[in-house]
């Protein structure tokens, strides 16, 4: 299943005579994010990761390991094989609650303007956002920690991590935004140093319906090994990754290069 910010505080009108009640704003706010994403599912269910695992802490992603932490600001982080980390810091990552797991294994950290969701699957991380209304932030930026030598640039509608040699270490999707109707937003990456920016132009399209969903997929450094071990070159890569949904991975990528990918 793709980073979520929400208006997470719902107040509940009380009689005259009784005191007034509020709904808790954390479950205001892990209520908001479940709908926005089981309406994604319901309209394009290609644009959303299947979990693979469903937890706090460090779990698999193929053959790399993803830790989620308790607290938000210490960002998401992906292992590979050989112990090279990449943490990622998510947006309003310093206002985030306590995580919770959804039924389906999505884990998501509310928050009274803002929330996040994040997925693992096979394949990789996606991290989703949901916009409650016009009144939210129109941009979402992810700091990423490069290695020495590796700078971050965009690629096709995608963005990637290059090493110094200018092999890809990670890869970005395409970016994708869906508003409550199941109509596509504008969307669109920005790079700046190692910060990948995404813009949701609600502004260049009338009548959005709120909340809208939008998404950068972080996809393992497993998939581009595998990929390259089935004869696949630099640019086919990126051209699969930048230009497909998630959903639509699987085919494109073929059952010998997904064999390789989980380790089987």
């Amino acid at each position: 299943m793709c980073v979520a910010s929400v208006l997470a505080v719902t107040a509940l009108a009380a009689p005259a005579s009784a005191s007034a009640r509020t709904v808790d704003p954390a479950s205001a706010s892990i209520e908001l994010v479940s709908g926005s994403l089981a309406n994604v599912e319901r309209s394009d269910p290609t644009l959303l990761h299947e979990p693979s695992a469903s937890s706090i802490g460090e779990m698999r992603a193929g053959t790399e390991a993803v830790t989620i932490p308790t607290d938000l600001s210490d960002g998401i982080t992906v292992t590979d094989g050989n112990g090279d980390r990449l943490r990622v810091d998510l947006p309003g990552a310093d206002a985030a609650a306590a995580p919770v797991v959804l039924d389906e294994g999505t884990v998501v950290f509310p928050g009274q303007a803002s929330a996040n969701s994040v997925i693992v699957s096979d394949v990789g991380v996606q991290m989703l956002t949901t916009v409650a209304d016009a009144h939210a932030p129109s941009t979402y930026s992810y700091d990423v920690s490069l290695q020495p030598g590796q700078e971050l640039a965009l690629i096709g509608e995608g963005a990637a991590v290059l090493d110094a040699d200018g092999s890809a270490a990670l890869l970005i999707g395409q970016a994708w935004a869906m508003d409550a109707d199941g109509d596509a937003v504008p969307t669109r990456y920005s790079v700046e140093g190692a910060t990948l920016t995404q813009h949701v132009d609600r502004t260049s399209t009338h009548d959005v319906a709120y909340p809208v969903v939008a998404d950068p997929v972080w996809f393992a450094p497993a998939v581009l090994r595998c990929l390259a071990g089935i004869g696949l070159n630099g640019p086919q890569i990126a051209n699969i990754i930048a230009t497909g949904t998630p959903g639509s991975l699987p085919s494109a990528l073929g059952r010998a290069a997904l064999a390789c990918i989980r380790g089987k």
